[in-house]
């Protein structure tokens, strides 16, 4: 049986020795959200327990033979979604602005873009200082690993020491 993201998931039968690639062969192939990083083989043993061996799907499929491991009757494949293709980076935008709210982070982004997608300054917010937070990516709970004080003005006047999120 062959779950999760592969293009025709389900139980196929094969007439002899297949391999973890044969079988994501017979699946029609990865999904294109398939995580390549780790896929899981679950194994019934001889005694009834079961045995899951994790997987690089990217090796086992250019044929690694550590990976691509030989398959027996009653295995699983269970193939993962990749989180950054479904879930891509975003930021937070809060405080005194018009729309705070979560926004898709992209490559170089500044501070001022951040404000821009944030519908711009309330006029409570005080336009000379903020706080940039970085969080460790994947931790939950959320843990600050930096805080970075921040010159709005200098910020949001184009200068080009203005820092990059």
């Amino acid at each position: 049986m062959i779950g999760g993201e592969v293009r025709a998931p389900g139980k196929y039968r094969t007439s002899g020795q297949a391999h973890l690639r044969d079988a994501i062969f017979l699946a029609g192939g990865v999904a294109p959200d398939a995580s390549l990083d780790s896929a899981q083989l679950f194994r019934t043993q001889a005694d009834g327990t079961m045995k899951i061996l994790s997987v690089n799907l990217a090796e086992a499929l250019a044929g690694n033979p550590v990976d691509n491991l030989l398959l027996e009757p009653r295995d699983r494949l269970l193939v993962h979604r990749n989180a950054a293709k479904v879930d891509p980076a975003t930021v937070y935008v809060k405080g005194e602005v018009a729309k705070p709210g979560r926004y898709p982070l992209t490559t170089n982004m500044h501070v001022e873009d951040l404000i821009r997608v944030g519908g711009g300054l309330k006029r409570s917010a005080d336009p000379v200082k903020a706080d940039l937070t970085r969080y460790a990516e994947g931790d939950l709970p959320r843990t600050a690993t930096e805080s970075i004080p921040i010159e709005l003005s200098a910020a949001m006047s184009g200068n080009p020491a203005k820092i990059s999120c």
